[in-house]
């Protein structure tokens, strides 16, 4: 087969599966694992479509608001309940003490007490604000060049599911956005390399909301790359949100078989990864 023909055969796969290949990916850290692959440097890559690869760029670009949004949500019913241990001077006992580590100090009759005491802040608190801003930033860069394809004139059915999908994103970023304001940053602006030294000083012992945010992050940051389709197994390289052409043939078949079923009356129930097919009397 030529180049070309193989080239035409992958793109016209693309638009016919692509969200068969995204289906159950609905967190940024299942998007990670299943789509970011190391691609060699001489390996040839082929983009999909203009209008499906915009689609793809707002489904994946709503997961990730959603996720953040999520996160922030999760970050503000622990700072409810989070505590940071210090020592207290008093005469009198405020909330439960470290036994073991209490002791008496004189003069004054005051004690000197380990304890845990309400804070407002927390250095997880503030690289989550970090975060969430840097993702609206790119966020809003994502839905301005998507927004200049869809107004785009023709009959191409996937302008209208792209203008939901848009729809989609945008109601997602301004729940993001309400649920955002308030949070706290840095002082100083940080660069890229000072934040990713900063999550991976806290990554050890970070909650989950905080992983949560981070992923939704680099999903973002890769997104303005594009999503790009190779062919065999890839080592070394580059990280890039890639599709597998032979997995793409594969949904094309399935979809083949399972309308063929549908043609002789039986019905098709999906289930997670499987599908089934029973008469439909």
């Amino acid at each position: 087969m030529k180049d070309e023909d193989l080239k035409k055969r992958i793109v016209y796969m693309a638009r016919m599966v692509a969200r068969s290949y995204l289906r159950g990916l609905s967190s940024s850290e299942a998007v990670l694992d299943r789509l970011l692959k190391k691609a060699k440097a001489d390996e040839e890559e082929y983009e999909v479509d203009e209008l499906t690869r915009a689609y793809l760029k707002a489904w994946l670009a709503r997961v990730a608001a959603d996720d953040l949004k999520s996160a922030v949500e999760d970050a503000r019913r622990d700072r409810l309940l989070y505590r940071q241990f210090q020592v207290v001077y008093d005469s009198t006992s405020w909330g439960p003490i470290d036994v073991a580590r209490t002791i008496a100090v004189y003069p004054g009759g005051l004690q000197a007490s380990m304890t845990y005491v309400p804070t407002f802040s927390s250095p997880e608190l503030i690289l989550l604000g970090e975060i969430v801003s840097r993702s609206l930033g790119a966020l809003d860069e994502v839905m301005q060049g998507l927004r200049g394809l869809a107004q785009a004139e023709g009959e191409d059915p996937l302008l209208k599911e792209l203008n939901d999908a848009i729809r989609g994103l945008e109601e997602a970023v301004d729940r993001l956005r309400a649920e955002a304001e308030g949070l706290e940053r840095y002082p100083v602006q940080l660069s890229d390399e000072e934040l990713r030294a900063e999550w991976e000083r806290l990554s050890p012992y970070a909650p989950r909301w905080l992983s949560e945010a981070w992923n939704a992050y680099r999903l973002l940051k890769h997104l303005r790359e594009g999503i790009w389709v190779t062919q065999p197994p890839l080592e070394g390289g580059r990280y890039l949100l890639l599709m597998l052409a032979w997995r793409l043939y594969e949904l094309y078949v399935a979809g083949i078989v399972l309308e063929a079923l549908r043609e002789l009356g039986y019905r098709c129930e999906g289930r997670r990864q499987q599908v089934r097919a029973y008469e439909g009397r």
